[in-house]
């Protein structure tokens, strides 16, 4: 009878110490129909580290949002009374004045402060990695932000090989 052969042992830092990072490439579609390849330098975070930055995030958008919705309510009561005292108030428009710009703005800000949370460099030559830069590439390429935070996501659920540093 054959005796049963052990696997070899592996070696991996199952508590690695300090910050890891990885670079991934992302492929950001352009309004002309070109793609612009960038590699940027992700920090890698574990499983439970996702979940708590996501319940974060949601936390934030959540806090604007009741924020929001308790000034839109403080505009209706102000408007109900006035109303009562035989006021005439006109209604809140439905779309008020710089509301798309408002909210792409806002969007943009949600996405570069995402960003920031998973990324800490890239390839772009003669710009630097930064707040700005990224507003500027999210404002610039529609997609870009979707595309990031999605390479991002599929590098640490895929692995990759090669391409973690310390």
């Amino acid at each position: 009878m054959a005796a049963k052969q052990q696997p070899s042992k592996v070696k991996i830092d199952l508590y690695p110490e300090g910050p890891i990072t990885f670079t991934a490439p992302v492929e950001i579609p352009t309004a002309a129909g070109d793609t612009v390849h960038i590699e940027f330098v992700f920090k890698h975070r574990t499983r439970k580290q996702l979940g708590e930055l996501a319940d974060a995030r949601v936390a934030r958008v959540r806090a604007r949002f009741d924020a929001e919705d308790a000034e839109r309510k403080r505009r209706e009561a102000e408007r109900a009374a006035a109303r009562e005292r035989g006021e005439e108030v006109d209604d809140e428009p439905a779309f008020p004045p710089g509301k798309y710009l408002d909210d792409a703005v806002q969007e943009i800000a949600d996405s570069v402060e995402g960003l920031l949370e998973i990324a800490e460099g890239w390839n772009i030559d003669g710009h630097e990695f930064n707040a700005e830069n990224l507003q500027q590439l999210c404002d610039l390429h529609g997609a870009a932000a979707n595309r990031i935070s999605t390479a991002y996501r599929e590098a640490l659920a895929n692995g990759r090989l090669g391409n973690s540093k310390r």
